[in-house]
């Protein structure tokens, strides 16, 4: 075709080379680097020819750009990861990577804590030096691209209570020029405040120390004795290297062989040097508690009535040794509760002593009111078979007065007064004991009776040997055969005497006989023998007995004078003293009277009245078939003249005024199951309140009964 276009097909190929200036192989591309790039093409026509072209030069320039990182980062506070000790200072470590293309230096942007407060923030290099900075202070040293510097925040815990979660806030900021500006970034770590070791009793704050199972203990010299120390880490965090320090006291030496730490014989991790006792524990858990018990002697030559207390001590890797409770052997006898009638051997169980009502500062580490350890001590303290009680002390205590209260079955309560005065840094006491009730106290360190006050020097957790009396130690009574009686009458007394409980020494029986009345020669009988008493002043009738261990029974005959006067109330009194065999000068003593009232002949202007209290089984509303009377109930006059109803429930007022008169019973002396009738007509039987409508004959007897219920009251 003529004209046309001729097309010839090409092959061709085109080569992009840049050509990079100032860089290091595959490294980042720092800022400043110059980037050159040129673009080349070949190509062929389709006869195989071949032809090339080659572009211009474009040069590219790298910008500085900022970028880091910070971290750690925290995502949660645990005690386990996070734990730091109380009350002194930790750090947390922050790295700032350099992530840009260009060396750069950082500085503080913000730094907070949640609880404390930061006492110091140091940039740390990766050679480990260290330069001081504040929040906009002093940057770091420069840091290349890739590189790293660490930022040490140090944050004082102090005054942070146990179980606090801190936060650490830090953030920083680049400081180099770039083309971005500057970058900054931020991150937070934890710190959880936990406990250091804390050494403590298993059961309360005082690290318990005992001797055989007590705080304190009497025993003989000789005897081996049992020392048991319990302690638990109360702390937060585990202790390390615990070891515990015993400073035994002299005249006791420990069985090294025989120490045990929780059951198990430990006798390598003991040493003795001199007689102080170290016993190696190791590592204690949180939460876990120690046993360790081990034996000692106490030696033959120990003075009878010494204290020999001491107090262990607990210590760990940077914690301060902590003091148990102190342990006391008492060396002989005291601290005992005894039958103050025979002495030493005769120690009381269950009696139950209680420190009370302190007037000064109750010792601290006793609970109760004020004082209250238990089995180590305990308050009140009840006492085994074999009367031994014991007071749990602190080692450095105030001075103190308690009230002490002593009771025991069988016997009368006592109370006395302690005064506790501590002796500076040898934890032991004066204590000076004074008895309340006018009753005796025990001498110091033995038995016998003394009026008091006893003082006690040196000692710890002794208050004395506690002496204790029965209600009635001697049981006397004493009846007349008349309640009235004229001038020339013979009264016959019967006297009866006998020790409550215990043997006693030697006795005498005295009774006085009032004025007016005289002994009738020859009618004493004594147990049912002729025995004529000794007479004294003329009046005084004495019987002597070397011991008093059976009951005894004197009768004997008196005669009333013809001139005593009518209305006279003859009162013969009858008192037995018995020797305590062990206290001489001191007695166990037991009265009663006899009362027998004058009165005139049939010509007498006064008048008898007499009576019966029964229980009206037969509810007829009078003494009939069936009826007994009941003994022992009091019957008043109006005047404030009492008398009591006799076995047979008969009473009477023999020499009571002509006139009107009230008689009522006593509700308080009626017998369990008995009780008034509803009735309170005063002409009725039935009522508790009579009145006695007597003429102004004086002879008249006047006879007046009261019918009880066989009924519980109320119903």
């Amino acid at each position: 075709m003529r004209g046309a276009l001729c097309r010839v097909p090409l092959l061709a190929a085109f080569l992009l080379l840049p050509f990079v200036t100032g860089g290091k192989g595959d490294a980042a591309v720092v800022a400043g680097t110059k980037i050159t790039n040129q673009a080349t093409a070949t190509y062929q026509n389709v006869s195989g020819k071949a032809y090339a072209a080659t572009s211009n030069v474009v040069n590219v320039l790298v910008a500085a750009v900022a970028s880091l990182t910070l971290g750690p980062e925290d995502a949660a506070c645990t005690q386990s990861s996070d734990g730091i000790s109380s009350g002194s200072s930790f750090s947390r470590t922050f790295v700032v990577t350099n992530t840009s293309n260009q060396p750069d230096a950082y500085a503080i942007a913000a730094a907070s804590t949640s609880a404390g407060r930061i006492s110091a923030i140091a940039f740390v290099s990766s050679t480990g030096a260290s330069s001081a900075t504040t929040v906009g202070g002093t940057s770091s040293s420069v840091v290349s691209p890739g590189g790293t510097v660490s930022v040490t925040v140090t944050v004082d815990d102090r005054g942070v209570s146990a179980g606090t979660k801190m936060v650490i806030s830090l953030s920083v900021r680049s400081t180099a020029s770039a083309s971005n500006g500057y970058a900054s970034a931020s991150a937070q770590q934890c710190g959880y405040i936990i406990a250091p070791p804390l050494f403590a009793g298993p059961l309360g704050p005082v690290v318990r120390k005992t001797v055989d199972g007590l705080s304190s203990v009497q025993v003989q010299p000789g005897t081996t004795v049992t020392y048991d120390i319990d302690f638990k880490n109360v702390g937060g965090m585990p202790a390390t290297g615990v070891t515990l320090t015993d400073p035994l006291p002299t005249y006791v030496t420990p069985n090294m062989s025989s120490v045990e730490i929780d059951g198990v014989s430990s006798p390598h991790a003991a040493t003795l040097s001199g007689s102080t006792l170290t016993i190696a524990i190791g590592n204690v858990a949180i939460a876990a508690t120690v046993h360790v018990e081990f034996t000692a002697v106490v030696a033959q030559n120990a003075p009878t009535g010494s204290n020999l207390v001491n107090v262990a001590s607990i210590a760990a890797d940077g914690v301060a040794p902590v003091a148990s409770s102190a342990a006391a052997i008492l060396v002989g006898s005291a601290n005992i509760v005894y039958d103050g009638d025979i002495g030493a051997s005769a120690p009381i169980s269950n009696a139950v002593l209680a420190l009370v009502n302190a007037t000064g500062s109750s010792p601290q580490g006793m609970r109760g009111p004020p004082i209250a350890p238990n089995a180590n001590g305990e308050n009140p303290f009840t006492t085994g078979s074999s009367g031994a009680y014991s007071f749990g002390l602190p080692a450095e205590a105030p001075s103190a007065t308690y009230a002490f209260d002593v009771t025991a079955p069988g016997f009368a309560a006592r109370k006395l007064q302690v005064v506790l005065v501590p002796i500076p840094r040898r934890m032991l006491y004066r204590v000076t004991l004074t008895a309340l009730d006018g009753k005796p106290l025990a001498v110091a360190g033995g038995f016998s009776l003394t009026v008091g006050p006893v003082t006690l020097n040196d000692v710890y957790g002794v208050f004395g040997n506690i002496p204790m009396f029965h209600a009635q130690s001697v049981v006397v009574t004493k009846t007349v055969d008349r309640a009235t009686a004229t001038g020339g009458s013979r009264l016959v007394y019967t006297l009866t005497f006998a020790n409550a409980a215990t043997a006693l020494g030697a006795t005498t029986a005295e009774d006085d006989l009032p004025p007016g009345v005289a002994y009738a020669p020859g009618t004493a009988r004594v147990d049912g023998l002729p025995r004529e008493p000794t007479i004294v002043d003329g009046t005084r009738l004495q019987w002597s007995f070397p011991t008093l261990d059976v009951q005894h029974t004197i009768v004997f005959a008196a005669v009333v004078s013809a001139n005593v006067s009518e209305g006279q109330t003859l009162t013969n009194e009858l008192t037995v003293r018995a020797g305590i065999p062990h206290s001489p000068g001191f007695y166990a003593t037991g009265s009663a009277q006899a009362q027998t009232v004058v009165v005139a002949g049939v010509f007498s202007d006064r008048i008898p009245i007499t009576g019966r209290v029964f229980l009206d089984r037969a509810r007829s509303g009078r003494f009939a078939k069936g009826d007994v009377g009941v003994a022992g109930v009091r019957v008043w006059l109006e005047d404030g003249e009492s008398v009591v109803t006799d076995s047979g429930g008969r009473f009477d007022f023999p020499a009571a005024r002509p006139g009107m008169h009230v008689l009522h019973l006593d509700r308080e002396t009626l017998p369990p199951g008995v009780s008034f009738f509803a009735t309170h007509a005063y002409d009725s039987e039935r009522s508790s309140v009579r009145l006695v409508h007597g003429p102004f004959d004086g002879g008249l007897l006047q006879d007046v009964n009261f019918a009880l219920c066989p009924c519980e009251a109320g119903s």
